[in-house]
């Protein structure tokens, strides 16, 4: 992997606009620090200027002579940042990062980590590490191997157990095996310890234009760390239950991130064909 930039989000913001997306950038400031006047807009721009000349990301001679201050590289990292069709993005909300990665017809892909919403890190990833670069993001303390074990609930009973208070009722709607109760109580524990949250893995279409914020969710993966491996959940539609969650190890859950990010791929390159 190669290391392309480290910076803050007015940084980023400013560089953007650098690099002839004015509005985006504005797009994306009102965003990341909310709406701003036009006074106070210019006013974090100037600020954040002296940082970039400082990290030697901005030439002050090339700016007086009427041209663009980044390099060249520079303005081709931002386009392609800015100009990506698709993406992956998985969440930590415990360590309050993010993770997005581009698609790209070239063999390495750009990764994006967000940090606190506030620092953001660029990397150049080949096409072959970025399921390895989601675990590493992860970092999850697994068991080696062990028996997979899953079971099913329809949509609703889903959506519920991301809500404390209606735990109880949901237990009552239920009707699972002897089997079944111990795993569901046991992701009962593990969402607990978790502040009853699934962090996920999702596909984004990006600049769509049949969303308000320009961005469908084409496909997304749950998962949670337990103390017995890591809960994978996904939808399957086909299916009277639709949504599969799985308890899995350490090679069950490197394989699951080979083949959601091979499959992403495959519906990716069947779109581009398709446009």
């Amino acid at each position: 992997m190669r290391p392309l930039l480290q910076c803050t989000r007015e940084e980023l913001l400013l560089l953007v606009s650098a690099a002839g997306f004015p509005d985006v950038a504005r797009g994306m400031g009102e965003e990341m620090i909310g709406a701003q006047s036009d006074e106070t807009w210019e006013a974090v721009l100037l600020a954040t200027r002296s940082q970039l000349i400082l990290k030697q990301l901005w030439d002050t001679q090339k700016e007086m002579n009427g041209q663009s201050p980044l390099t060249e590289e520079l303005q081709q990292f931002i386009q392609r940042y800015i100009e990506a069709k698709y993406a992956l993005r998985a969440t930590n909300a415990k360590q309050d990062k993010r993770l997005i990665v581009h698609f790209s017809p070239e063999d390495e892909w750009l990764c994006h980590i967000q940090i606190n919403e506030i620092l953001h890190e660029f990397l150049l990833v080949p096409q072959a590490q970025v399921a390895s670069m989601f675990n590493l993001f992860y970092e999850f303390k697994l068991p080696t191997a062990k028996q997979t074990t899953s079971f099913r609930l329809n949509d609703r009973s889903f959506d519920r157990l991301s809500r404390r208070e209606e735990l109880s009722a949901l237990k009552e709607s239920l009707s699972l095996t002897n089997e079944e109760w111990l795993l569901f109580d046991q992701l009962v524990m593990d969402l607990e310890k978790a502040d009853w949250h699934f962090d996920n893995i999702s596909l984004l279409q990006l600049h769509a234009k049949e969303a308000d914020d320009g961005v469908v969710i084409e496909e997304i993966q749950f998962h949670l760390p337990s103390a017995e491996g890591v809960w994978i959940v996904r939808y399957e539609p086909w299916e009277e239950n639709v949504v599969f969650l799985q308890l899995v190890g350490e090679e069950e859950w490197a394989a699951s991130l080979e083949q959601y990010v091979r499959e992403a791929g495959l519906f990716v390159s069947k779109q581009q064909v398709q446009a």
